[in-house]
């Protein structure tokens, strides 16, 4: 929805049998998700294998998207120079695209398990704290733009077939957790101390 530079994925029924019996022994819901050689052909890029890329070799457009992509959803598993969570495509012109993938701890989808690093200022996963590379402040703009006009696109997920495969109180609390964003991107002061000053160098 925000980008092509992201796994395609897929959320289906997923059936478990026994293959010698073919006894269903459970149906639950699943995803499958792209092949990263798809993504990146897909793209037109080269995946990179090597850590420690730091905030000069991102493309600005897509380094501010991921960083504030990360803060929306309340993410902070997650490290571009470690390449945790994150998969970096080489563009032709040498600029560097980060892909995040595997939300589980983030504050949106507030699992049961999860729980932030201790080595961060944050005493649980629904706390937001913005962890992405530092870039040019209208790149952060930008992204503010582009996901207030994706906001009823966004909610309107959880009132689709997604929507109802969750209960009530869950989606009224994301929809709310949504909510706390869009006040932070509203507020000029607060988005520019929360987001845009609060961008680290390397991590």
């Amino acid at each position: 929805m925000l980008t092509p530079a992201s796994y395609n994925a897929r959320l289906i029924q997923m059936t478990y049998a026994d293959e010698n019996g073919g006894k269903v022994d459970a149906k639950r819901a699943a995803i499958l998700l792209e092949e990263p050689e798809l993504l990146a052909d897909r793209m037109g890029t080269k995946f990179m294998k090597d850590k420690g890329a730091t905030p000069d070799y991102m493309e600005p457009k897509s380094n501010a998207l991921v960083g504030v992509f990360e803060y929306f959803i309340g993410n902070t598993d997650f490290s571009i120079s470690a390449l945790h969570n994150i998969a970096l495509l080489a563009q032709p012109d040498g600029n560097v695209v980060p892909v995040p993938y595997d939300f589980d701890f983030s504050g949106v989808v507030n699992a049961r398990y999860a729980t932030p690093d201790p080595k961060l200022a944050i005493d649980r996963v629904r706390d937001r704290l913005f962890r992405g590379y530092c870039g040019p402040a209208d790149e952060y703009s930008k992204v503010f733009d582009l996901l207030r006009e994706k906001k009823d696109a966004i909610y309107g997920l959880y009132q689709d077939d997604i929507g109802k495969m969750m209960r009530k109180d869950v989606v009224d609390q994301t929809l709310k957790y949504y909510d706390d964003f869009y006040k932070t991107i509203n507020d000029p002061r607060a988005a520019n101390r929360e987001i845009v000053k609060a961008c680290i160098s390397g991590h």
